[in-house]
């Protein structure tokens, strides 16, 4: 069976002959021209003169002495004379940018009232009073004044609402802003398509004598029409101008039932428009089809399958004619995942190559150059604000590792490195513009809002011509960098135009960035070969004998969204203009002319229903079980569940690993291995976590903290302390109250310099702290002045120590294998002063710990959901401070600055209704105990017997920096 382009070739052959060059063909797109001149030359088998190709845009352009003002022209000009409006009423203009989405929505307004030949007053005619509905608009029949009716009682007085208040304002300027519109653009000679349709379809042509050039104008593929369109044509076919090709089956055309024939219906029967090929053909039952049906569990691994399905077609793309095989992405959005998923040969280890063409627009959006373009203006915007002193961190890390920016790896890996030695935040821009590639460029600041679309453009076009110099420039790459350079000097000359005294830089990169998001981009192809990937509207006038159509759900095919509108549906349906069930018959009529010649059919749709998609195929699909008599098949995907098995794991304590543990028994010397406290609690939290940080020497990674985290916290306030006291030490007199007192005075400025110095690694105060710097700066104040309150309520005491950077080492014997080895345990305490005779052992602590416990024995428990690592602490530096002084009844003290206003700083025994202090016999006792759980628990740490284990507790792994690792 032939396509249909190529009947029609071989018609026009048949009529036209030779005279073929002196007529003009018009289709409704670009996408065909191609084809045709492919059968055009196949039916003539010579070389010929070709006729005139355009699309119906560009022949009724042609026919107006008035020029089509672009989208930016008419988007500056709208906004000009909508501003004027607003101060005519007193109002304050708004800002471009914002009025960006506004615009296109009027815009669209406008053009469809004009190619539907709507009077622009009546349509925006306010009308609350049903009897003005009645006598104004008499020529009305009774369902359209009803319509108006509906739509107008619901702004009846008292019942208006803001958002209606708002519509009504809007709705009242429209007539204005249309004729205004109209007349400013056509000062300048300019006009709109839809105006150029209304001014044709009124027989008010500007250049009538550019149609009538052409011996005839053949109009090949139209289903829907606008009014103009309608018109026009209905007058040149009277005149002998024009003659009709229209694709059509008596499988709908029919049967009025078929939503699909409602336009052709009309063109053929009631506007008389004489198609010039047999209406009467049944090409969709002419042939047995197969109808392969799949339902993919998810909207990308609907491209995923699009690959199997295509696995068995692959090999018969060879040197195919151009109505081989098409994919038809009834939902655009899925053109990413497809071109991802496609293979560029196959089989793809050693194979021949597959050609792809993508003949719909790629949306920039979606792809790097967007996101390096989204990048920039992100970044200028931030130097913006700060003077062009330095970027956040992230969008530096995005620029660095970005394909774009052509800075090395070796040079990204050098400034990582230094913005984490540094823990910038804000990183400078002197470390980031010293790299190659294009940075020079990217991070010099436009002076002023003028400046903006030519440096972009400069820094797109650098990265062009630095691609194509190291030869890594890919064609798709080449086609969007082009689109995107062409669409800012495009926006740059016309804001040049009407906004040429644009003051702020944020209006520029807000008008770029909606400028840019929008674009679809051509893509460079070979639309007579290979896959052909494209969108529904393209496919019109093609033929394809294998056709896989991807995501072709309810809701997508058709689609149900409506295009944004300030008419109203009632409104529409009052004047004739588009709604909702014309865009289901257009649907209905590119799906099922796509039947007509297949062979084989292929529908995708995604099975899972969720919040935008009803998971059900497209109704289509059901009207074709019940009405076609084809035969279907039917292929769910089976994505098989493997929830991720987590292997439990031991690490026993032989070879290396105890060789590792060995370094930590009977060592001597300055870089002995020691264990601390923490690595106690570390065990006693997770065994495994242990070993990767205290036997493996697995080290954390190192990250730029951006927000404060609670150990910087406690680091900040354990130096203000040991700061705060240091000069009452050094003197030798007891600290009073009066001593205290006096040394608040100093606090602000100790807090200041503690926040710098943990921070920044340098005792400097900065010039200023940032908005959540000055709020930890004020938690530390409040945290040191509790424990500051707290010391002036006990006051005297004397000071021993602070902060002993020495640490107290103390060698503990242990028995491995039956044989007496020695541990250097080691802590550094925070404080140790002494008061009514008692030395104290002092810990600040800043987040939630407990003063209360139950026994002993549950604090060295392991496995725990809510261990006590602070009393384990405070008792592990009391025990060692104890056998290294010789001394006995050292209190321990935990100065939990969350709790320790209404619970005291002493350990307590018990329950909260029964508690006891451990003061005096009681704590001796517990110390005895403690001694007794240390000494086991070390030697479980080291007894070869014990391997390392994993905790069985899941709380203890959410924070664990070895989790990936460990794999719990």
């Amino acid at each position: 069976m032939n396509a249909f382009l190529e009947e029609v070739a071989t018609h026009l052959v048949s009529v036209y002959g030779d005279s073929l060059k002196d007529t003009a063909i018009v289709f409704n797109n670009k996408r065909p021209v191609a084809y045709l001149q492919h059968y055009l030359s196949k039916a003539i088998g010579k070389p010929f003169w070709s006729p005139a190709f355009f699309t119906v845009q560009e022949f009724f352009a042609r026919s107006s002495s008035a020029k089509v003002a672009d989208h930016f022209s008419q988007y500056f000009t709208l906004y000009q004379v909508y501003s004027r409006l607003l101060e005519a009423e007193g109002n304050t203009p708004v800002r471009p940018e914002a009025f960006y989405s506004v615009a296109q929505t009027i815009l669209n307004d406008f053009a469809q009232i004009d190619s539907d030949l709507a009077d622009a007053v009546q349509v925006f005619t306010e009308l609350e009073d049903i009897a003005v509905i009645q006598k104004q608009f008499q020529h009305l029949n009774e369902e359209q004044q009803a319509f108006l009716e509906q739509f107008w009682r619901s702004f009846s007085a008292g019942k208006q609402q803001a958002q209606q208040e708002h519509f009504i304002r809007m709705w009242r300027r429209m007539p204005t802003l249309y004729r205004a519109f109209h007349q400013e653009l056509a000062a300048k000679g300019l006009s709109t398509t839809g105006n150029i349709y209304r001014e044709l379809a009124e027989n008010r042509m500007g250049n009538p004598g550019f149609a009538d050039g052409f011996s005839k104008v053949i109009i090949i593929g139209f289903n829907a029409l606008s009014k103009a369109e309608a018109a026009v044509f209905t007058r040149w076919q009277g005149e002998g101008r024009a003659v009709f090709y229209f694709d059509t089956d008596s499988y709908y055309l029919d049967d009025t039932t078929q939503e699909a024939g409602l336009f052709l219906r009309r063109n053929i029967r009631q506007l008389q428009l004489k198609n010039e090929l047999p209406a009467d053909r049944s090409l969709i039952r002419s042939a047995p089809k197969r109808v392969s049906v799949y339902k993919a569990q998810g909207r990308a691994a609907q491209a995923k399958i699009l690959h199997t399905a295509l696995g068995q077609a692959y090999s018969s793309l060879q040197n195919a004619g151009p109505s081989r095989m098409a994919v038809i992405l009834a939902d655009e959005s899925l053109l990413v995942p497809v071109l991802q998923t496609v293979p560029q040969q196959y089989p793809e280890d050693f194979g021949y190559p597959i050609q792809l063409n993508v003949t719909m627009g790629y949306p920039l959006a979606a792809s790097s150059v967007y996101g390096f373009a989204d990048l920039w203006l992100t970044m200028q915007e931030h130097l913006l604000k700060n003077g062009h002193r330095s970027v956040y961190h992230k969008d530096a890390s995005a620029f660095l590792s970005h394909p774009l920016s052509q800075v090395s790896l070796t040079a990204q890996q050098e400034i990582q490195s230094e913005i984490l030695k540094n823990q910038w935040v804000e990183v400078p821009v002197f470390a980031l513009t010293r790299t190659e590639g294009v940075t020079a460029l990217f991070f010099d600041r436009p002076a002023t809002p003028q400046q903006v679309l030519p440096q972009l453009s400069a820094l797109f076009t650098q990265v062009l011509e630095l691609q194509l110099s190291a030869g890594t420039l890919k064609q798709l790459d080449a086609d969007l960098l082009a689109g995107l350079i062409k669409e800012l000097n495009r926006l740059e000359d016309t804001l040049r135009q009407y906004l040429p005294q644009v003051n702020e830089h944020r209006f520029v990169f807000g008008l770029v960035r909606k400028a840019l998001s929008g674009l679809s981009v051509p893509l460079t192809g070979e639309p007579l070969q290979g896959i052909q990937v494209m969108g529904l509207l393209e496919s019109r006038n093609l033929d394809f004998d294998d056709l896989y159509i991807i995501g072709a759900n309810e809701g997508v095919l058709p689609n149900v969204g409506v295009a944004h509108s300030f008419i109203p549906d009632s409104i529409r349906r009052v004047y004739g203009l588009p709604v909702l069930e014309n865009q289901d018959a257009i649907s209905a009529y590119m799906f099922y002319r796509l039947l007509h010649r297949c062979k084989s059919l292929h529908l995708v749709y995604n099975g899972l229903s969720d919040e935008q998609n009803t998971g059900e195929p497209t109704r289509f699909l059901r009207q074709l079980e019940y009405e076609s008599g084809f035969s279907f098949s039917y292929y769910e995907q089976q994505q098989p569940i493997s929830p991720t098995r987590r292997i439990p794991f031991k690490v026993e304590k032989a070879g290396q690993v105890r060789e590792r543990l060995d370094r930590y028994l009977d060592a001597y010397g300055p870089f002995a291995k020691k264990l601390s406290a923490t690595a106690l609690t570390t065990y006693l939290n997770c065994q495994m976590q242990f070993f990767f940080r205290y036997v493996a020497d697995v080290k954390e990674p190192d990250e730029l903290i951006e927000n404060m985290e609670a150990n910087q916290i406690g680091s900040i306030l354990h130096l203000v302390m040991e700061n705060f006291y240091s000069p009452m030490k050094t003197s030798g007199h007891d600290v009073t109250a009066e001593r205290i007192k006096e040394g608040r005075r100093r606090l602000d400025k100790l807090c200041r310099e503690a926040f710098a110095e943990v921070i920044f690694g340098k005792p400097d105060v900065p010039e200023g702290f940032s908005g959540m710097q000055q709020v930890i700066l004020a938690i530390v104040k409040q945290y040191a002045s509790v424990i500051i309150d707290h010391d002036e309520q006990i006051a005297p005491f004397s000071l021993i120590e602070l902060e002993n950077k020495e640490a107290y080492v103390l060698p503990y014997t242990i028995h491995v294998d039956g044989k007496p080895r020695k541990i250097n345990l080691y802590g550094i305490i925070d404080r140790v002063d002494r008061r009514n005779g008692i030395t104290r052992i002092v810990d600040y602590k800043t987040g939630k710990d407990e003063l209360r416990y139950s026994t002993i024995e549950e604090l060295f428990a392991g496995d725990t959901k809510k261990p006590n690592k602070a009393m384990v602490q405070t008792l592990f530096y009391t025990y060692i401070y104890e056998q290294v002084k010789g001394l006995r009844a050292v209190e321990p003290n935990l100065y939990v600055v969350r709790k320790m206003k209404d619970e005291g700083t002493l350990f307590s025994e018990g329950t909260a209704r029964s508690r006891l202090l451990l003061e005096a016999d009681q704590l001796q006792r517990i110390k005895e105990g403690f001694e007794q759980q240390l000494h086991s628990k070390l030697t479980e740490v080291f007894d070869p017997s014990v391997p390392f284990l994993q905790t069985t507790v899941e709380e203890n792994c959410v924070y664990c920096p070895y989790l990936t690792i460990c794999g719990k």
